[in-house]
Order: C-alpha cells, then structure tokens, then sequence
C-alpha cells in the first residue's frame, strides 16, 4: 500500500524562535519529541522565516555564552545582564570565545536545516512584509518582533499569502497578546489578503477532541500520550482547514465474513445532507494518508445504505445521518479497507 497525503490535506506548522531555541538546546525532552515527531508526519509541513533564523542565532550567540559565563544555559534576567553589561559579565569577555560560539552557532543552523527539510527556505524578508508589520506594532501591544514573527508565518513570499497556519510558540505572553488583539490582527491582515495564524501555545495545548491540556515545555509526558495529542490536533486543523468539504467521520460496524464486513460506515457532522459528488477522500485517524474513491467509477455507482436501505443523493433527510457503502472490489487494498473501516477516519468530498 502506497502511502500518500494530498496536499490540500496537509498543515503548515510555522515554529517560533523560541521553540527551535529549546529544540536546539534540548532542554525538553517532550517539546523535542514533538518536533521530531511532526517531522515526520506526512501530513505536516514544518515551517519557519529568515527572521526567526536571524533571531535565532542572536538567541543562542547569548546562550552559549551564558553557559560558559554561568555554568548554565542563561534565564531571561541573565541574558539581560549580559547584554547590559556589553557582553563582559564576571571578567569573561564574549570576543575571547567568539569562535568556538560562533562555530557551535553555525552547527546548530547546520543542524536545523539539515534535520529539516526546507525549514526557512519559503519565508523571506521581502517588502511587502513591512506595511502589516507596522501596522500591527501600531495599532497592538504586540512587540516588533513578534509582530514579525505573526505577519512573516503567513506570507512567505511577496504575493503568496498562506492559509490556514498553526504558528507554536513558546511564549505565553505572545500567544496571549495575539489571541487578546485577534480583532486588530484580523484588520490589518485582511487588506493584504491574509489570514491569521491559528495560534498554538506550547505551555498550554489544547484540542477540541481532549480535555487534558498538554504544556510540552516543562511537564512530562508518555510519548505516546503525546502522540495521540499530536495526531488528534493534526485531524482538528485538517478538519479546519477543509471544513467547507467536510462531509463526517468514520465508525466500526459489521460483522467479518459478510458482506457488512467489507462496508466502509461514516456519520455526518454539522450537516444533514448528503451531497452528490465525483469522488470523496478519507484523512486516516493516524493522520498519515488520504484515501480517494470514485463514486461513479465505470463499473456503475457505489450505492449508499442507511438503515438497510438504499439512498439517492442528495439526501436531505435529517433524520439520515448513517450511512454506509461496499467499495467496488479492486479499488481499495485489503489494508485499506479494513483502516477505513476504523472508527474516526475523516471523510471529504472530493470532486474531480
């Protein structure tokens, strides 16, 4: 079996200064399973800016300095300290270790882009970026920085806005500040034709399908815990990202060795009509693949069932929110079948 996302199913996950700061450093183990773990979703494309990478590597210029001054990675009173005190602190000065920090800065970037794939490739500093920026500077509490951070998740390149972006960020007070000014980010988006970013607080993740909140930066976690969290939020944003197509999801039934066996079962959500259309596309609960069907396949239609009979579409009755079908033998692996039969598969039209 082939495994495939469509690429209108897949998120784009742009990663915040901070968070690739903890990555590098590897001060949390969870938040760094996290990344590599989404790294490795077919269904997620990992993102960040040449502003974040500029950023980045002043952040960790001040923590490897702070290492060798403090014996520690530095807290955000030390970094400060270091910088006011024009990078000498306690007799060490920074230009009697600018190489070997200089080189472990480079490696780090080096590191980065080589683990991932074209991580600041797509987001440049381009002059479109400036009118949005200031404008949300201006008109917010949000700082220049994080207004560049917000503006340049969304629009990687001049007349190429991005949509829909989950932006994790590592600092509270940015989430909160953008989530608090979510009508001002939305005006000054909007006349450059872009949406804003849906934001994710690492400190306090949440999913609309889990009532456990998840702070990846300092609590611990079974990583398989954190998996499941993972893969759940991914279907949230794909189900986002496509709800005008989003049809329901999928539940167990049958019994196996008859015909009901090899029935695909799903449930509408938010609808009460099921619509006519060429073809429709499953994102499997393990958010790694789409799975196409078409509905109108030479061989003759695939027929609908709800309650045992037959259905013509549209159907529009409300109290029909049930249905099932048998795939025509030889369009679905055996493997495939039996993971669509699984319960929480997501269900799409897809017309073509």
């Amino acid at each position: 079996m082939q495994h495939f996302v469509n690429d209108n199913f897949k998120i784009d996950i742009f990663l915040d200064t901070n968070i690739l700061v903890d990555y590098v450093l590897g001060t949390n183990p969870v938040l760094t399973h996290s990344i590599n773990y989404l790294n490795n979703k077919r269904s997620v494309r990992l993102r960040s800016s040449h502003y974040v990478e500029f950023e980045l590597a002043e952040v960790l210029k001040v923590c490897f300095f702070g290492d060798i001054v403090y014996g520690h990675y530095p807290d955000k009173k030390e970094k400060l300290q270091i910088k006011l005190h024009n990078w000498s602190i306690n007799g060490v000065d920074y230009s009697r270790h600018m190489q070997v920090i200089s080189k472990k800065v480079t490696d780090s970037m080096s590191m980065l882009k080589s683990n991932f794939s074209q991580l600041f490739d797509d987001h440049v500093l381009h002059e479109d970026l400036i009118t949005p920026t200031c404008d949300l500077l201006l008109r917010s509490i949000v700082s220049r920085e994080d207004s560049l951070v917000t503006v340049s998740s969304v629009y990687p390149r001049k007349g190429v806005p991005l949509e829909p972006v989950a932006l994790l960020s590592n600092d509270s007070q940015f989430c909160s500040a953008i989530n608090r000014n979510r009508t001002i980010v939305n005006s000054v988006m909007t006349p450059s034709g872009l949406k804003s970013p849906i934001i994710m607080d690492a400190k306090q993740l949440t999913c609309n399908s889990e009532k456990t909140h998840f702070n990846i930066s300092k609590c611990t976690y079974d990583y398989q815990d954190i998996e499941k969290f993972w893969n759940k939020k991914i279907l949230e944003l794909v189900k986002q990202k496509n709800e005008d197509v989003f049809i329901g999801t999928t539940y167990k039934s049958g019994k196996a060795g008859n015909t009901s066996g090899k029935c695909i079962y799903f449930r509408l959500q938010n609808t009460s009509v099921l619509n006519n259309s060429n073809s429709i596309l499953f994102f499997t609960n393990n958010a790694e693949e789409t799975i196409s069907l078409q509905l109108h396949p030479k061989e003759g239609d695939i027929i609908f069932w709800n309650n045992g009979q037959t259905v013509n579409l549209p159907n529009d009755n409300p109290n029909e929110v049930r249905y099932s079908f048998k795939p025509i033998e030889g369009k679905l692996d055996i493997d495939e079948l039996e993971k669509l039969r699984e319960p929480d598969n997501l269900v799409f039209y897809l017309n073509e």
